[in-house]
C-alpha cells in the first residue's frame, strides 16, 4: 500500500517547478523545466493516488482510519496541496482549467484541515506522534491557497487564506516547537519531519510577496529575517540530529 508520506514526492516536484519558473522569469534560467517537472509531478500525483486508493481497497483499511493515524494523517493533506501549488503553472497551460482544479483543491485541503484539527482537538495527540508534518492540514493549506488566490485574481480571499495559515502556523508552531524542545527528541523515524519546520515562514513570505504585487515591505522583509534563522537552524540540525 502507497503510504500517505510518499505524496511528499509530487508535492516537492510542483515546489521545484514553481522556484524554477520565478528562476526562469527573473535569472533567465531554461523557461522549459518548469512546465516539464509541473507534469512529472501531476504524473507523479495521479499514479500514488491510484496506488493508494487501491491499497485502501485491497486491504480493506476505512479511509476513516487514515484519516485518524496519529503519524501519517496531515500528510494526507498533500494530495490536495499539490494540485494548488500547480496553479499558477497550470495558469499558464490552460488558465480555463484552472478554477476546476483550484476550487476543488483549496476546498478539500481546508475541508481536511478542519476534520484534521477537530479530530486533534477532540481526541488529542500522543505527545510522542506529533512532528511538523503537522504544519500541512492547515499551515500549508492557507499560505498555499493565498498564491493560488492571487494568481485566480482574487487578492482579498487570498488574505483571508493567508490569515488562516499564519494565525494556525503561530498556533502549532508554539506547540510542536516545545514538544521538541521540552518533551523528548522525535523518534529516529520522525526526524526527517523537523525539515518541514523551515517551510512555514517561506511559504508565508512568498505568499505575502504574491498579496502585495511582488513589491518587498515591512512585513517581507520580518519574514526574510526569521527565514534565514531557520535556515541556518536546519544547518544545525543536520550536525547535530541527523548525524
Amino acid at each position: 500500500m502507497v503510504p500517505a508520506n510518499a505524496f511528499a514526492i509530487p508535492f516537492g516536484l510542483a515546489g521545484l517547478s514553481m522556484v524554477w519558473r520565478n528562476a526562469a522569469e527573473s535569472l533567465g534560467a531554461p523557461g522549459s523545466v518548469p512546465a516539464i517537472v509541473a507534469l512529472a509531478a501531476l504524473v507523479g500525483w495521479g499514479v500514488l493516488l491510484v496506488g493508494y486508493l487501491r491499497g485502501l481497497r485491497s486491504t480493506g483499511v476505512p479511509l476513516a482510519a487514515e484519516l485518524s493515524h496519529p503519524v501519517t494523517a496531515p500528510f494526507l493533506s498533500l494530495v490536495p496541496l499539490t494540485l494548488i501549488v500547480l496553479v499558477p503553472e497550470l495558469e499558464l497551460w490552460a488558465p480555463t482549467l484552472t478554477a476546476w482544479v483550484a476550487w476543488p483543491a483549496m476546498i478539500a485541503a481546508v475541508g481536511l484541515g478542519a476534520w484534521l484539527t477537530g479530530t486533534w482537538l477532540g481526541a488529542g495527540v500522543p505527545e510522542r506522534t506529533l512532528h511538523s508534518g503537522f504544519y500541512l492540514p492547515t499551515v500549508a493549506a492557507g499560505l498555499l491557497s493565498a498564491t493560488a488566490l492571487v494568481v485566480m485574481g482574487l487578492s482579498d480571499m487570498g488574505m483571508m487564506a493567508w490569515g488562516m495559515g499564519a494565525i494556525c502556523w503561530l498556533l502549532l508552531g508554539s506547540i510542536i516547537n516545545n514538544r521538541n524542545m521540552i518533551v523528548q527528541t522525535l523518534p529516529p523515524a520522525l526526524l526527517p519531519t523537523m525539515a518541514i519546520d523551515v517551510a512555514p515562514v517561506v511559504v508565508a513570505g512568498n505568499s505575502w510577496f504574491a498579496l502585495n504585487g511582488g513589491r518587498p515591505d515591512t512585513t517581507q522583509l520580518i519574514l526574510a529575517g526569521f527565514a534565514v534563522l531557520m535556515i541556518l537552524v536546519q544547518v544545525r540540525l543536520y550536525f547535530f540530529v541527523f548525524r
